[in-house]
């Protein structure tokens, strides 16, 4: 076993990917949760054993990828794109290959400077495998500007027609091999295999995983040998290259250098086996007012870049004319659809008439679907709170309506069937019967697993005939594992001699995602005995005995509480967190917060005392009686600018409401807040700016206190904290306000809490 191979396949560089897989699939931009629910349950009940059992499994050779399925996603133009779900266990492996001490660092450090997209993070403390995406693409419209103040008025772009599909295999192995110098056979041998049994079609050895960030680092290493021939053949005193994922960019000073250099592209590309996309046209450049908006409405990644709010502002007063050109038919631009995907993204300005019409273009841009989809699932919950009691239904029946049109694609049916199923207060009375439907029948279908999911957020019985069909029904051993979870729940409905039978048929399969479920659900389902099982990876996981026995002693895998919410019946336990989050309506909390923050326990809001102190910067942080941290508004993220930062208005929202709450539980009202916040920042406030503010606010607090609970309860009429909120030492004694003589007696209380 070589040195590189024995730090891959460790246990320690196992677990360091399956924290940076489980980040990537939080910020993809192409979610297809609840599908890995499931699995990462699994593994976070099972602990270390888990990847005690994956080290040996892979260095004894008995590691296997398995086939992924597919799910296709509608594009704009009615062409589909193919993503390749992999199993937890071969996603983590993919991804240990090239973690920065293993192939990641050494790869990215070969790539040319032509390269700005899927950079390797070179700082490895932190949650992201690859560097933000707004860095690099930032970087290479910045170039595209100074190429053009320096008289480079020509411009060409293109990208690579279903290029993750078309890359062959053969050549991508050779070219890591031959060009970056990845010499160890078994790593290279293994990613082979991996990459042949996940192609879309198995007689051709093409094509890679959309969706994995390490896709993205070998989509480099694929174009690596274009960039290099356009470093040393095209760009020139004349011609200038770059390139953003398959985004490839030619700026020159004249027309014909460009179409020269196009045409050497297209050749070079042609070679291995790929080609551009036909849109592709020639413009000279009058200014460079359009790639300057792309900076910060581009298409890539699923988190929101902030912008100055005069810039927001605009795209805000452009969404219903983008919206209108849309429903009309009319011709719209590619930056336009980028301005409306960023104020999607930013989840601002919900009003029922825009959440509606929303709602109605979800059938001409499908591009946009989960976009589309979280924003109007955000807006439900606002409006439910500052609207109409009608508005919920008002919505929920205009998404039913796309969700039965015969236009609808099963990509879009799919995400509005997750947004009503995670709702406990839908009123369709359509919606129970389609689930009853999908569950009942014959056909095996990925919806399925969302109506088991409603069944389980809805606390009713889970039909153990329905989850064993489902899996019977199931194509690929990936979807078998996902309708297996739910044996967890069924099983009580049955005789015990049958969830032994099912338990011990996972644990004795010959797959290593199905043996990781049925370890879990042996692990938490009482009175299971029986025969050893006699797949290797079960045994290791379980540490039971197998031949030759484990030689590696180590503790019996107890199930974690890992902070999931818990529905339990009888015996038996099904995890889980809140039902935007686990069925992919919510994203990853952005978070600019530099104080790390740590608690005991789970966040529970009723234990967090926020006091604010003197001069309404600072404050301390207390949790269940005790203190957590002194921090800022800096360190917990609520301020603007970069260089000279400054409380941003989420954080007037903060003291502001620190200062009206002390005068009693319901003075927190809209109005008083908009005229307190009016004041204080100078600026007209409207009803929805307020609303705005304690929306980014409670976001912000998320991330900060890592929690998915809101930190507020839903009031209509007024705003009140779920935590306890001080306002500075000298108006935190309300009795002293009217007493007059005691303010050095309020300055000594300062500075007691100040100690």
């Amino acid at each position: 076993m070589s040195t590189l191979f024995e730090r891959f396949s460790s246990k320690e560089n196992l677990k360091r990917a399956y924290e940076l897989v489980q980040n990537g699939l939080a910020q993809s931009s192409l979610s297809v949760n609840p599908i890995n629910h499931p699995s990462i349950t699994a593994i976070n009940a099972l602990g270390d054993q888990f990847f005690i059992a994956l080290e040996k499994h892979i260095r004894d050779g008995n590691y296997n990828p398995e086939k992924g399925f597919f799910v296709y996603i509608q594009k704009d133009n009615l062409g589909l794109r193919p993503v390749c779900i992999l199993s937890m266990v071969d996603h983590i492996v993919y991804q240990a290959m090239f973690n920065q001490g293993i192939l990641g660092l050494k790869i990215d450090g070969q790539l040319s400077e032509t390269c700005y997209a899927s950079r390797i993070n070179d700082n490895v403390t932190e949650a992201n495998f690859l560097n933000t995406y707004y860095k690099g693409y930032d970087a290479f419209c910045k170039k595209q500007i100074s190429h053009f103040k320096k008289g480079y008025r020509w411009k060409i772009e293109f990208d690579v027609r279903q290029y993750f599909e078309n890359i062959p295999i053969e050549m991508l192995i050779s070219t890591l091999k031959n060009d970056f110098g990845v010499d160890d056979e078994r790593i290279l041998t293994l990613l082979k295999k991996q990459l042949i049994q996940w192609a879309e079609f198995g007689d051709l050895a093409k094509g890679i995983p959309q969706s994995p960030e390490v896709s993205n680092v070998l989509g480099n290493v694929f174009l690596s040998a274009l960039d290099d021939y356009a470093d040393a053949k095209i760009g020139n005193d004349e011609l200038h290259y770059s390139r953003y994922m398959d985004d490839i960019v030619l700026m020159g000073k004249n027309k014909s250098a460009v179409l020269k250099a196009t045409e050497k592209i297209v050749r070079f590309l042609r070679e291995r086996n790929l080609s551009l996309n036909e849109k592709t046209k020639l413009v000279e450049l009058e200014n460079t007012d359009e790639i300057e908006a792309s900076r910060i409405t581009s298409d890539y990644e699923n988190t929101t870049l902030e912008i100055p709010e005069d810039s927001f502002t605009q795209i805000q007063e452009k969404v219903p004319r983008i919206i209108a050109a849309i429903r009309s038919g009319a011709k719209v631009s590619k930056s336009e659809i980028g301005e409306l995907k960023y104020f999607l993204k930013a989840s601002a300005g919900f009003t029922l008439p825009l959440v509606l019409e929303m709602i109605q273009i979800l059938l001409l841009v499908p591009s946009l679907t989960a976009e589309i989809i979280r924003y109007v699932g955000e807006g439900r919950n606002v409006l439910s709170i500052i609207g109409d009691s009608l508005d919920p239904l008002t919505i929920d029946n205009a998404l039913w309506k796309v969700y039965v049109s015969d236009e609808a694609s099963e990509w879009l049916k799919f995400w509005i069937l997750k947004l009503l199923v995670s709702n406990k207060d839908v009123l369709l009375g359509d919606l129970r019967g389609e689930i009853e439907r999908i569950l009942a029948s014959k056909e095996g279908t990925i919806f399925k697993v969302v109506g088991f999911y409603y069944q389980a957020i809805q606390n009713e019985k889970i039909s153990f005939e329905q989850v064993k069909h489902a899996v019977e029904e199931s194509e690929t051993d990936i979807e078998k594992s996902l309708y297996s979870f739910f044996f967890l729940d069924a099983l009580q409905e049955t005789r015990f001699s049958v969830a032994q039978n099912s338990i011990n048929d996972l644990l004795d399969a010959t797959s290593q995602e199905l043996n990781l479920i049925g370890c879990y659900l042996y692990t938490n389902t009482p009175k299971m005995t029986g025969e050893n099982p006699s797949s290797e990876f079960s045994c290791r996981i379980l540490n039971k005995p197998i031949q030759p026995p484990l030689s590696i002693p180590v503790e019996k895998p107890i199930a974690q509480d890992l902070g999931a919410v818990f529905m339990v019946r009888g015996e038996n336990l099904i995890p889980v967190p809140s039902p935007a989050a686990l069925l992919g309506l919510s994203r990853k909390k952005k978070t600019k917060s530099t104080m790390p923050l740590e608690f005991p326990e789970l966040v529970q809001w009723e234990k967090v005392t926020i006091k604010i102190k003197t001069g309404l910067q600072d404050v301390e942080i207390m949790y269940d009686g005790k203190h957590i941290a002194f921090t800022d508004f800096i360190g917990l993220g609520f301020y603007s600018g970069t260089k000279d930062k400054k409380p941003d208005r989420q954080w007037t929202f903060l003291t502001t409401l620190s200062a009206l709450c002390v005068l009693g539980d319901k003075q927190a009202t809209v109005q008083n807040m908009m005229a307190s916040v009016a004041r204080l920042t100078k600026r007209t406030i409207s009803t929805n700016n307020i609303h705005q503010m304690k929306k980014k606010l409670a976001n912000g607090l998320r991330a900060a206190f890592k929690t998915d609970e809101d930190p507020f309860h839903e009031h209509k009429e007024y705003y009140e904290p779920r935590f306890t909120l001080l306002p500075e030492p000298l108006f935190r004694h309300e009795e002293l306000k009217p007493l007059g003589g005691y303010l050095d007696e309020n300055m000594l209380s300062e500075a007691s809490d100040d100690e």
